[in-house]
């Protein structure tokens, strides 16, 4: 029995690594979008780099209660996630 891992199994793993993290990511975004719509207060999340803040972004536009914006002006910025007044 060999426990070597091949090139394809170490990127393989790599990947599903990935997408788990990035599930994680967004189940973080729509939770804090629930709570900003559940309180009224919004919720900050970041500093963010540009693909983290695009992610967000993205999975905000999909619900048409809850908005989000950048604020920062350098390459880190924070993301307010809000319900849509």
């Amino acid at each position: 029995m060999s426990l070597a891992v091949t090139a394809d199994e170490a990127q393989l793993g790599l990947k599903v690594a990935f997408l788990v993290l990035l599930y994680l990511f967004i189940w973080l975004v729509v939770r804090s979008a629930t709570r900003g719509l559940s309180s009224g207060a919004p919720q900050e999340m970041g500093p963010l780099n540009p693909y983290e803040r695009r992610i967000v972004h993205l999975a905000i536009a999909e619900d048409p209660a809850v908005s989000s914006e950048s604020i920062g002006d350098a390459f880190m910025k924070t993301v307010i996630i809000s319900a849509r007044q």
